[in-house]
């Protein structure tokens, strides 16, 4: 990673803790001027970004409000950025994408969702908190290709399980992507876990899940 690269990124992240959109957007600007596309700003700003605003936290080094204030505007930002997004072509597969029970934090799960809309899939897009039944519920009803779902807190991994078991119970025994700060710090956690691949970031996700979808495919 290079040292400017670096510099932007903690000019973002200072901008956004002071609660500042607008010298953020000029942290925003000045990547994208130099040539830089909206996925690399989604991976080498906002979500390198979120990542230092979480570790941060979780070391008490800011407050649960400072966190708030640095997602509310990496959100506003993203929501900017969504009209660069277009698909070069269309796949005739689905993925359905959600945040487990009583979790909150849904960011990485929306930049998830851009990178597969512009990939060409479709997208069912249930966000932040999704109560089992529900989320059990949408699967059933739009047949995806594809379940993805998002974990940040350590203590919803369990919730994990229990959305799993509940789609096997429903037959629903499809691919499972996960992602989310467990997966990214502990390595081996998905070892442990009744699931088809983590996606460590967003083009990652949309990478092994054409890979899947083709070895399904060549398996037909």
């Amino acid at each position: 990673m290079s040292e400017s690269l670096n510099t932007l990124q903690n000019e973002y992240l200072q901008a956004a803790l002071s609660g500042s959109s607008i010298r953020a957007k000029q942290v925003v600007n000045k990547y994208l001027a130099t040539g830089h596309t909206a996925k690399e700003l989604y991976l080498n700003i906002f979500q390198a970004v979120a990542h230092l605003t979480g570790e941060l936290w979780l070391d008490n080094k800011i407050s649960v409000a400072q966190e708030h204030i640095v997602t509310a505007i990496i959100k506003r930002h993203m929501g900017e950025m969504h009209q660069k997004f277009h698909p070069a072509q269309v796949r005739n597969r689905k993925v359905v994408l959600g945040c487990v029970e009583n979790e909150s934090h849904s960011m990485g799960l929306r930049m998830v969702r851009d990178f597969f809309e512009e990939d060409g899939w479709e997208v069912i897009y249930l966000g932040a908190n999704v109560p089992m039944r529900a989320f059990v519920s949408i699967v059933q009803k739009t047949s995806p290709d594809i379940v993805g779902i998002s974990v940040q807190m350590e203590q919803h991994l369990p919730s994990v399980l229990d959305l799993i078991k509940r789609m096997n119970k429903a037959g629903l025994e499809l691919p499972i992507m996960v992602g989310g700060q467990p997966f990214t710090k502990y390595k081996d956690l998905e070892k442990t876990m009744p699931i088809t691949f983590v996606g460590m970031d967003a083009q990652d996700a949309v990478n092994k899940a054409n890979q899947i979808m083709e070895q399904m495919q060549a398996h037909e």
